[in-house]
């Protein structure tokens, strides 16, 4: 099957979704997954399956955002912040580098097992063009 990432709106209009088709899943329905260390309160609402292990760091998250706030103080609109402090910092490695701890390994195993028979859907809520671990853990999964 697939690993895809939806954004922002189409995770917003999931919720009402998740309702309509409960009753009409098909092989093609996809099972969303949200990846994130401390998801909000809506989110679990939003997503089949959460798998926070697979979600940046807590340290990588802290100092991104810290970093993303530097650089938005320096004149940076929103994306450009994020993505300079995502360059900077080198997050994607930092991120594959976590991906190795053994809490990711078996989120990430028992991901790789439900990719092989069912369409996942990675839940985000980063607009299109902002960098996202989300991207790289697709990556991953395609064994890129």
């Amino acid at each position: 099957m697939s690993v895809e990432t939806a954004h922002a709106q189409r995770v917003r209009e999931r919720a009402v979704e998740r309702a309509a088709t409960q009753a009409s899943v098909t092989p093609d329905t996809p099972v969303w997954v949200g990846v994130v260390r401390s998801p909000p309160g809506w989110f679990h609402r939003r997503v089949d399956v959460a798998l926070p292990a697979l979600g940046l760091s807590v340290e990588t998250h802290e100092t991104l955002v810290r970093r993303r706030r530097d650089l938005r103080m320096q004149g940076l609109c929103a994306e450009g912040a994020h993505n300079a402090a995502w360059e900077e910092l080198d997050v994607d490695e930092h991120y594959r580098a976590h991906l190795s701890s053994e809490d990711a390994r078996e989120a990430l195993a028992s991901l790789a097992v439900r990719r092989e028979r069912e369409r996942i859907v990675l839940a985000t809520d980063r607009q299109p063009g902002f960098r996202c671990h989300r991207a790289v853990l697709a990556s991953v999964l395609a064994g890129d």
